[in-house]
């Protein structure tokens, strides 16, 4: 009786505490036991279509199998590495569910799956109706490698596709060629469909119609189409569709087009009620991160969308078959333009980038075209044939232009044909070949221009700032034009003064630059500019480069912000000794023809005001990072505001302790030390004869006899005061071979004569490196003769210190000495020999020294490099029955991750390349950081970096010792969320705050160690067992 009281307890508390967290989370998804699923696994290389398809050692052959199968929530299709389905497709049936999408991807080590459809996977598309524009085909033959009809809840990545003409004789450009797609998505009796997802796809070579504008035709096309029982079934159109990762390239026509739909009869008035684009239109959708190379049309479009985001993407070379080459059966529709909303409602672009666009009727980087409420933003766009932006049409209205750059746009900036309300802020617009600002042709819309710098960098110009549109100027910069719209009451002509205008970038490699990239259009601190625009309503809360905008904004894209200018241009701190010169402060660096400091070693050593930029110039010419120094040279360092302190060079390779000496401060060669407890640090007092004081009469110091400047050392005289000696410190301020010296070969004591010697015991010398004995004891003859005091040659890296230590060795029952101290001078030169270049790099890997289960664990690799690097090889290693791979990041400005390759488990190889001039790695720096996951426990684990290369900008490869780091598993009590040693109601909080996150939402980072039963998501199950924990049942 007893046991089923407690059981009915513990159902009654489970069935409380249950209905509590329903009632704080209603509506959420209740994972259903059955919605498991089932893996298929497909194998050109290994499979069979008379194998099970479960299980990786029977994978089916061909996709015909899954295509016979209507695929169920949670189930997955895996398709292995290295395989190639040529002429095959896949055609989904069946749909996944909130809780258990369908899963689309890969097993295996090695390159993506390829599905080659050539021509292949043909299916009939019609949109039920015909479309808005009678020229345009809504129906016909479509060949896909991936459709997905009426299906949701699918997540597709990591496949590669191509659909090319594979037969002789097939006309390339035939009006009547049949469409092909890489994925191609419908909707059309089963309202509204929910969360497609397709990353990491690899599209590239779908030989398709180039005239169809809306079939489902190029990389990735989603259409809507008319449903046959609207009243049962319900509107068709999609909500929470992500395209992210991708890489389309080659294809024809269209690189991504998302939305269009039989029902854009509801979208005919200018404004675009809510109520419309929410209702008839795609909701949710985000394109995100893709590369589109040279697409046959356009490279991305959203069309009927509600709110669509589009943010850092990439269009390189759009429109390639716009031309009468290619497209040459007829002229309707020969047309195309780079990333651009068609009929949307309040869409937003930023953060992308457009080049090369072909020349054509459009041919721009953007396009605002028949929609309501678009808005452009942080964009850059350079060389696309048909000009900047376009406002397209009467029914483009409220749309916004701000904070983009364009750089070298071709045949005209703004292109308005009729629209009626257009606002251009905050922009930088430069040209240096002649381009006009209103494209010739493309005219009779209506403007509002304002705050935007409007740079001529070619020869100077006059301009037609109207031709037959209604523009209306205010409070713009308008550079090196002779003359300026009337309708500018507050025109400035006056050179803006931006950092290095027209040094954008110029080239792509498919990934969003940087905003660092973009630093020559910043505002230098005397900019006419500052502080001279027009208060804008609405205009965001951030510049181009990320800065908070002022209540009074300055024109262009940076905001320089209300605040003083530091003037503040001198040497923080060095490693390098100075010399006053008259009012120059001259820097002695040390630089020998076999090991040279180089322009970049030597900035690296100098710390500067954060605002304040280092720079070394030879007769007036910037000096680049691989020079070596020399007394020509001058390094000059700028303040934030423009003024400049410069800095002669001088070459210093010898140190003369004696010669060298101040008494004025420590460092930055020389110190003056003492040691205690085995520490050493810098005298702080001068005493009344000018040197170090130490304790009593104990010095570091010079002292002159007989015309002769000697180092001094002396320490203290009691044997109860005595500590563990006093030194003269060197402090390397460049890696490389030394020759410790001393002044005529010796040293001495001072007082001591034979007549009148040291008593009490010896006093002895040591040379130290780093506090490493080198050479020691070396004792002083007790009557004053020199000892002989050989010179030593070592290698050195900068910071390393090299001391002559002076100590007592006391006579028995002997408490102090007589005559003590020392004259000792050592000399210290670098010697000119070439430094082995292995040792001027060395790799580190950092990191905690322990994981925690099922978290992330994130190692660093850092370099500390004596020559200049532009590009770094490493293979990170890691036991892959412990850790998971997640991702690689830059850590470090200016280095970018030009590739990875994780697809072998247990090891990730890593390529970062630098961007150019003043970006080069030198010093100690942190470079990348790779993210693994601890799946499982261990006692101890090693990460290593190995085979590792780089090189500088001449193209010297420099092989470096392989570095590695060790890894304990942190013990932790399962379902501990809180860290604090015991499952309660803590944790249960934390988990409920995470659920519903799964694996792709942006808060999986923070959210995974509530995933406690690790399937990937926060749901029921993880609070399940936190309770289950809790109750301790």
């Amino acid at each position: 009786m007893k046991n089923k009281i407690q059981f009915f307890c513990i159902m009654l508390a489970l069935t409380f505490l249950f209905s509590t967290i329903a009632s704080v989370y209603a509506g959420m998804p209740v994972v259903n036991a059955s919605e498991t699923g089932t893996t298929y696994y497909v194998s050109s290389v290994n499979g069979s279509d008379r194998n099970s398809g479960t299980s990786e050692n029977e994978p089916f052959y061909s996709l015909q199998k899954i295509n016979e199968i209507e695929l169920k929530p949670g189930d997955r299709v895996l398709l292995e590495a290295g395989s190639v389905f040529n002429n095959g497709y896949l055609h989904i049936k069946g749909s996944g569910s909130e809780s258990a999408p369908i899963i689309i991807g890969k097993y295996g080590e090695g390159n993506d799956p390829v599905i080659a459809a050539n021509g292949q996977g043909v299916w009939y598309q019609n949109y039920g109706k015909a479309l808005d524009n009678s020229g345009h085909r809504y129906k016909g033959y479509v060949s896909s490698c991936i459709l997905l009809y009426d299906v949701e809840y699918i997540e597709i990545s990591d496949i590669e596709m191509t659909n090319i003409d594979v037969f002789d004789g097939v006309n390339y450009s035939s009006l009547d060629k049949m469409n092909r797609t890489g994925v191609a998505v419908v909707a059309k009796d089963r309202g509204t469909l929910d969360h497609i997802y397709l990353k990491n796809l690899y599209i590239h070579d779908i030989h398709g119609n180039v005239y169809d504008k809306h079939m489902n035709n190029g990389g990735i096309y989603f259409t809507v189409f008319k449903p046959e029982d609207e009243a049962s079934t319900g509107i068709s159109r999609y909500n929470d569709v992500l395209i992210e990762n991708c890489r389309v390239e080659n294809v024809s026509r269209w690189g991504i087009a998302v939305g269009y739909t039989a029902y854009w009869d509801k979208f005919t008035t200018s404004e675009i009620p809510d109520s419309i684009s929410e209702t008839y239109g795609s909701t949710n959708v985000v394109i995100r991160n893709n590369y589109v190379k040279e697409p046959g049309g356009d490279a991305i479009t959203t069309m009927y969308c509600h709110c669509p985001i589009v943010e850092y993407n990439v269009s390189d070379g759009a429109a390639r078959e716009i031309n009468t080459q290619v497209y040459s059966e007829t002229s309707f529709g020969r047309v195309a333009a780079a990333i651009w909303p068609w009929k949307c409602k309040d869409a937003i672009f930023q953060y992308n980038e457009a080049f090369d666009t072909y020349y054509n009727q459009d041919g721009q980087a953007w396009d605002a075209d028949y929609g309501d409420g678009t808005i452009y933003q942080f964009n850059y766009s350079h060389n696309n044939g048909g000009g900047c932006v376009m406002v397209c049409g009467v029914q483009a209205i409220n749309t916004v232009f701000r904070y983009n750059i364009s750089q070298n746009d071709l045949s005209g900036i703004l292109n308005i044909p009729g629209n009626p309300k257009a606002h251009f802020y905050n922009n930088v617009f430069y040209t240096d070949n002649g381009t006009p600002f209103i494209r010739t042709g493309m005219t009779g819309g209506t403007a509002v221009v304002e705050n935007n710098i409007i740079y001529n960098g070619g020869g100077k110009t006059s301009e037609d700032w109207t031709k037959n549109s209604n523009v209306t100027y205010s409070h713009n910069i308008y550079y090196n034009y002779s003359n300026i719209p009337s309708s500018d009451k507050y025109a400035i002509t006056a050179d803006p003064r931006l950092v290095n205008p027209g040094s954008g970038p110029t080239t792509t490699n498919g990934v969003v630059h940087s905003r660092s990239a973009f630093e020559g259009y910043m505002l230098q601190p005397d900019s006419p500019a500052i502080n001279a625009g027009k208060i804008i309503e609405n205009n965001g809360t951030q510049d181009f480069f990320g800065r908070p905008l002022d209540e009074i904004p300055d024109i262009g894209v940076y905001e320089v912000g209300d605040y003083l200018y530091s003037n503040d241009s001198s040497i923080k701190s060095t490693v390098y000794m100075t010399k006053e010169d008259g009012d120059k402060t001259v820097l002695l660096v040390p630089s020998v023809e076999g090991n040279p400091t180089t322009a970049a070693e030597l900035l690296s050593n100098i710390t500067i005001h954060e605002k304040a930029s280092a720079k070394l110039v030879k007769n007036g010419q910037d000096v680049s990072a691989g020079t070596a120094v020399d007394e020509s040279m001058v390094l000059v360092i700028t303040a934030e505001d423009n003024t400049s302190t410069s800095y002669p060079i001088e070459i210093k390779n010898t140190y003369n302790y004696a010669e060298d000496y101040t008494n004025k401060h420590q460092g930055n060669v020389w110190f003056y030390q003492r040691k205690d407890n085995g520490v050493y640090s810098n005298l702080t007092r001068v005493d009344e004869w000018g040197g170090w004081a130490g304790d009593n009469y104990a010095t570091v110091a010079i002292d002159v006899k007989n015309g002769v400047t000697w180092g001094l050392l002396c320490d203290v005289l009691p044997k109860s005061l005595q500590s563990e000696g006093y030194s003269m410190a060197f402090r390397a301020p460049k890696s490389g071979r030394i020759e410790i010296m001393f002044y005529n070969n010796m040293a001495y004591l001072r007082h001591a004569t034979p007549s009148l010697p040291n008593s009490g015991g010896y006093v002895n010398l040591y040379i130290t490196k780093n506090g490493e004995t080198i050479d020691g004891p070396l004792t002083l003859p007790n009557d004053g003769s020199p000892r002989n005091m050989e010179p030593y040659t070592l290698d050195v890296n900068k910071g390393d210190y090299i001391r002559v230590e002076i100590r007592h060795s006391y006579a028995s029952g002997a408490s102090s000495m007589t005559r003590p101290s020392v004259h000792v001078t050592p000399i210290i030169s670098y010697v000119n020999v070439p430094v082995n270049p292995v040792q001027q790099v060395t790799a580190f890997l950092t990191g905690s020294d322990k994981a925690i289960l099922k978290g992330d664990y994130a190692v660093v690799f850092s370099v500390d490099t004596k020559v200049p690097l532009t590009a770094l090889y490493a293979t990170i290693n890691y036991d892959a029955e412990y850790f998971e791979f997640r991702k690689v990041d830059s850590v470090l400005e200016g280095a970018m991750i030009l590739a990875y390759d994780a697809d072998v488990p247990g090891k990730v190889r890593v390529i970062i390349g630098t961007e150019g001039k003043g970006k080069e790695i030198i010093g100690a720096k942190d470079i990348f950081s790779v993210t693994l996951e601890a799946k499982k426990s261990f006692n101890l684990s090693e990460i290593s970096g190995v085979n590792i290369e780089v090189s500088d900008a001449n193209g010297t490869i420099i092989g470096v010792d392989n570095v590695s780091k060790t890894v304990v598993m942190e013990e932790s009590v399962p379902g501990d969320l809180n860290s604090d040693g015991e499952v309660n109601i803590g944790d249960l909080g934390i988990a409920a705050g995470f659920y519903g996150v799964d694996k792709d939402d942006p808060e999986w980072t923070d959210a995974k160690k509530a995933d406690v039963v690790s399937d990937g998501r926060i749901d029921i199950s993880d609070l399940i067992y936190i309770v289950v924990k809790i109750l301790g049942i």
